[in-house]
């Protein structure tokens, strides 16, 4: 994920969320990413015995609640996403994120070096996305908010007999009170994802991944957060620099495996297994 507008620095960028004179935008009742962009997770529970039911109840009310809050909180925080790599050490990057109700955001990579650092915007409807090294805009159109959410919910849905998701207590990330949920494969014998959820507000604040060995392989985590902000509609506005290539692309649309051979005209080539990370 990247953010940020490229005249507008990030210490900029939070002055002009913090000190406005209207009051704070509205919350809703929960917030959760590409985030990063990114994060809400399309999991569900299978869980034997009454104590591990109501665990794995918990943590799928909490996984609910996540997604329905996901683009519906503004907020600003400091967010720092590491990849672990194998023996070839840490990729670490740091975003600044200003976000609020209506799928708006803006997210910038602070640790970049570059004078105009990669960024992406959405106003809710069109998403931007800066590639400062390529000099190149990529803008897309958006699903509302409300399709996103549904689909998300109905893919927890459809996996809720198949990965096991449980509630394993709390924690503080950032100074704030997180549920603390655990994600396992069928068999039930490995982590595959980790993340806390805000006990207030229900956005995602930390989250880990894991390849299919167990080996940790992604950690983001918000450094600081902010609730007390009122961005307004010029924060999620974004104007190319000059001699940068704009590419309209098309907005994603899911599909079939069958119809999307038909759409080209030819069949897929499958893959006999799947390298670690990609189950």
């Amino acid at each position: 994920l990247f953010g940020g507008r490229p005249k507008v620095t990030s210490r900029q960028m939070m002055k002009r969320a913090t000190t406005r004179t209207s009051s704070p935008a509205p919350v809703a009742n929960h917030d959760a990413r590409r985030g990063p962009a990114a994060c809400v997770m399309l999991l569900a529970v299978a869980c034997l015995g009454p104590l591990g039911s109501a665990y794995a109840d918990r943590a799928m009310d909490i996984l609910r609640k996540s997604i329905a809050a996901d683009g519906q909180v503004a907020y600003w925080a400091k967010i720092e996403i590491v990849v672990h790599g194998q023996g070839k050490g840490k990729q670490i990057v740091r975003q600044e994120v200003l976000r609020a109700p209506g799928n708006r955001y803006r997210i910038e990579v602070t640790n970049s070096g570059n004078g105009n650092p990669p960024v992406i915007v959405s106003n809710g409807h069109t998403e931007w996305e800066f590639r400062p090294g390529r000099s190149v805009v990529y803008q897309r159109p958006l699903a509302p908010i409300k399709e996103i959410q549904r689909k998300k919910l109905n893919a927890l849905q459809a996996v809720e007999d198949t990965l096991h998701a449980s509630y394993v207590g709390d924690d503080e990330v950032a100074g704030r009170t997180c549920y603390v949920v655990v994600v396992k494969p069928p068999d039930g014998q490995r982590v595959r994802k980790k993340v806390w959820v805000d006990a207030q507000r229900f956005i995602e604040l930390r989250g880990e991944r894991y390849d299919q060995s167990g080996r940790l392989i992604t950690t983001w985590s918000a450094m600081q957060i902010s609730f007390d902000v009122a961005p307004g509609a010029d924060d999620f506005e974004y104007r190319p620099p000059a001699r940068t290539q704009v590419k309209r692309l098309e907005r994603a649309e899911r599909t079939t495996l069958a119809a999307a051979e038909k759409t080209v005209g030819f069949r897929a080539v499958l893959p006999s297994y799947l390298p670690p990370g990609f189950a």
